[in-house]
């Protein structure tokens, strides 16, 4: 625990002067600005000067957050948009695929025909050509 004492001693001018006076100056300084610090949250000038200023800064947020809630909203309708288009052209893809895959198995079909009855006829061929 410590214990402040006030004592009086006679000191030259310079360090007076240039010590002990500004510090004195600095001290009262800041007990005047604690003070009025102190005194600001009850003046109703300076009450009503901060709330103007928080419902402005809490409108812009507000109206920043709206604005970021519309993008988002116009951002998700073209995403859909997209999606749609993107499934549709997926769908006409796989259609074709599909249509295509169906083409050539018609046409390896014919060819094994083909290859097979060429494979028949020369076996006959052969076997009573003697």
């Amino acid at each position: 625990m410590s214990r402040k004492a006030s004592i009086m001693v006679d000191v030259g001018e310079a360090l007076y002067t240039e010590v002990i006076e500004p510090d004195t100056k600095r001290i009262e300084f800041f007990k005047v600005n604690f003070e009025a610090i102190r005194r600001l949250p009850a003046d109703e000038y300076v009450n009503a000067y901060g709330n103007d200023v928080i419902a402005e800064l809490q409108a812009e947020a507000d109206n920043a957050f709206q604005s970021s809630i519309d993008s988002m909203k116009a951002t998700m309708i073209n995403m859909e948009t997209l999606k749609e288009e993107a499934e549709m052209t997926s769908e006409e893809g796989i259609d074709l695929l599909k249509q295509e895959s169906l083409e050539k198995v018609v046409r390896v079909k014919k060819r094994q025909k083909r290859v097979l009855a060429r494979k028949d006829f020369k076996g006959l061929k052969t076997k009573y050509a003697r």
